[in-house]
């Protein structure tokens, strides 16, 4: 996890470390870091974007394709290695 981490801008890493780890909402960590409340939610999701980037090149995650959901739609699925 550290080293995934360590792919991530210090302030966005900052608001996965605080969501996640710690447990803290959006507004909690807008007023512990001195940013907006949507500055820590735009953070939040270009970091999961990050990760989910991360884990897709190093081969720790797979893409499937979505298409049986309801009206054909199609999309995509990240799946992640089961832990035991």
């Amino acid at each position: 996890m550290e080293e995934v981490l360590s792919n991530l801008q210090p302030r966005i890493r900052k608001v996965i470390e605080l969501t996640y780890f710690e447990g803290l909402t959006a507004e909690e960590i807008a007023q512990k870091t001195g940013t907006s409340a949507s500055s820590v939610r735009h953070n939040l999701y270009r970091a999961l974007s990050k990760l989910r980037a991360v884990l897709l090149e190093t081969g720790k995650a797979k893409v499937t394709a979505s298409a049986n959901r309801k009206g054909g739609s199609k999309g995509m699925l990240v799946e992640y290695p089961r832990t035991l």
